[in-house]
């Protein structure tokens, strides 16, 4: 990944990315929540969560203000990011400038879930395998890995890399082959749900349209948030979502 690369983030105040924090980042806090509230972990027994393409560590922000504690890894190949940091200078926080396609300075089986989101989209095709395989070796057996881009299928093209060049994305990953790779990288794919994604060619099957609850979201909170939420709500595909991959035990 290029140290240069355009994060698809925009100015702290724009409409754009309240949406990206409401419809992707709440996905990424309700992950972790879920993990630690089901494995108890609580204050005095946290759980440690490395964020790969972390920006300013925000994420972990949001996390603790959802009272859930943890040991907060961020990593961001973009210096500025790191040493702009806005998690302050707390010994449960570790902010690194490395690139996670090159390798990752924390130990081995250290981790019990990574977390990324609008990451992939930004890297060549031909360095997904080894930030794959980099993240595996850093968790603990049994292990989460969750993380989501704006995709495509075998049968839809719901993004161009043509036209988002401005966004800094470079490739889009393939549903199927996305899982294949994962479980070739010795993940065990555990689910993978659909979500708001930015720029996606996505249209709303008629029922979804002409329901009662998208009828009433956009005519209190306009278009735009109907649409995320019926993103949000489609079983399917919508041209973005997340993956939950698990490292599997040594049992397993």
């Amino acid at each position: 990944m290029d140290a240069n690369y355009k994060c698809q983030l925009y100015d702290e105040d724009s409409f754009i990315d309240s949406m990206f924090i409401t419809f992707v980042q709440s996905y990424l806090v309700n992950a972790v929540q879920n993990y630690t509230d089901s494995n108890g972990f609580d204050s005095q027994n946290k759980p440690t969560i490395l964020e790969v393409g972390c920006y300013n560590g925000r994420l972990r922000t949001f996390i603790t203000q959802n009272r859930c504690f943890i040991d907060y890894i961020g990593v961001d190949v973009r210096k500025d990011y790191i040493e702009n940091h806005r998690v302050g200078n707390r010994k449960s926080v570790k902010m690194l400038n490395e690139d996670v396609t090159q390798g990752l300075s924390i130990p081995d089986e250290s981790v019990h879930v990574a977390v990324s989101s609008e990451v992939l989209e930004h890297i060549t095709s031909e360095k997904w395998p080894a930030l794959l395989r980099n993240v595996h070796s850093k968790l603990r057996p049994g292990g989460m890995f969750v993380v989501g881009f704006p995709m495509n299928t075998g049968e839809t093209q719901y993004h161009d890399p043509m036209k988002e060049t401005g966004l800094g994305h470079v490739n889009f990953p393939v549903h199927d082959d996305f899982i294949k790779l994962a479980e070739d990288c010795g993940y065990k794919f555990e689910k993978f749900d659909s979500i708001y994604s930015v720029k996606s060619s996505y249209r709303m099957p008629p029922e979804m349209k002409n329901s009662d609850v998208y009828k009433k979201v956009r005519s209190r909170l306009g278009a735009q948030i109907a649409r995320a939420v019926a993103m949000t709500l489609e079983d399917g595909h919508t041209g973005g979502g997340f993956y939950t991959l698990r490292k599997p035990s040594s049992s397993e």
